[in-house]
């Protein structure tokens, strides 16, 4: 019960976290053209950890204090949440009273169950061979652990960063959380798609589809930041079909399509053809807009 308190702070803090670099950097627009805005917060918190995170754990000696301060802080921000809760549960109680299609709260159903998968512990294979293993390496030796023999660990990428996060304050279910927020984040953008069109006779029937694939039920009960680093790119690509009114927004969309990318690349290399493709679509459409310098200088 511990760790699953601690677990729901943390993902409250990145919550926070999300809101309040949306706000400063002026992306909210672009994230609420495509997407319901509070449902990106999350991710996007998680994304600025990431970059904050990874080179302090990777090129210093003081991973574990970093880590563990970074962790409480966290929760701190977590804390946070609850003060802004009332507008956020008066937004969503509009949108339950208009909503009256029983698929609706099928989606509501299944978005409860993944929740409570997200929380149960840890038990595939290579979940607890790399994925915790590194995570736990990290803060028992301040840094990343590869060796030859341990083949499954030359995998470990930018996402054992956020477990070892996790790890560090005594929460073993915040990495499957960070997969849970990721079908928040997918959700929140298929919704707002399908909200603009008219072209499917009930959105729920095709976010339902999409969300009751059965490779979720896997990768939600462990900590393997697989739906993560994909809910990235899917936003990356989204992002790439915005248009845009001046110069300042392009900069700001292109680049955050470029980190949403890099991110994910440095989670696992076999985003490097997805993320290749969606920068070609967007850097293509910054071309064809005559915006060379902006491209070149992203």
């Amino acid at each position: 019960i511990f760790s699953t308190v601690i677990s729901i702070f943390l993902i409250l803090g990145s919550y926070e976290v999300g809101k309040y670099f949306s706000k400063k950097l002026s992306i909210r627009d672009l994230l609420s053209s495509v997407s319901i805005l509070e449902f990106q917060y999350c991710t996007i918190g998680l994304v600025f950890l990431l970059i904050l995170l990874f080179p302090l754990t990777a090129f210093t000696n003081y991973s574990s204090i970093i880590l563990k301060i970074t962790g409480f802080i966290l929760m701190l921000f977590g804390l946070n949440f609850f003060l802004s809760f009332k507008e956020l549960f008066k937004k969503f109680k509009i949108i339950f009273k208009k909503e009256k299609h029983f698929l609706f709260y099928i989606y509501l159903l299944i978005i409860m169950l993944y929740f409570f998968l997200a929380l149960s512990p840890l038990t595939s294979a290579d979940v607890l061979d790399y994925h915790a293993g590194v995570a736990l390496n990290i803060l028992r030796f301040n840094k990343y652990i590869l060796l030859p023999e341990w083949f499954t660990g030359l995998q470990a990428g930018i996402g054992e960063v956020l477990i070892s996060l996790g790890f560090s304050v005594g929460s073993e279910q915040f990495g499957s959380l960070v997969q849970f927020t990721s079908i928040i984040s997918i959700s929140g953008i298929l919704l707002k798609l399908f909200n603009k069109t008219n072209f499917f006779s009930s959105k729920y029937l095709i976010l339902l589809i999409i969300l009751t694939c059965p490779i979720l039920i896997f990768l939600l009960s462990g900590n393997k930041p697989q739906i993560f680093f994909s809910g990235l790119v899917f936003l990356a690509l989204c992002l790439s079909f915005v248009k845009l009114e001046n110069s300042n927004q392009v900069i700001k969309n292109y680049s955050l399509i470029n980190i949403l990318i890099c991110v994910s690349v440095m989670g696992k290399f076999s985003f490097g053809l997805s993320g290749f493709l969606v920068w070609i679509i967007s850097t293509i459409k910054i071309i064809y807009k005559k915006n060379f310098k902006i491209a070149l200088f992203v």
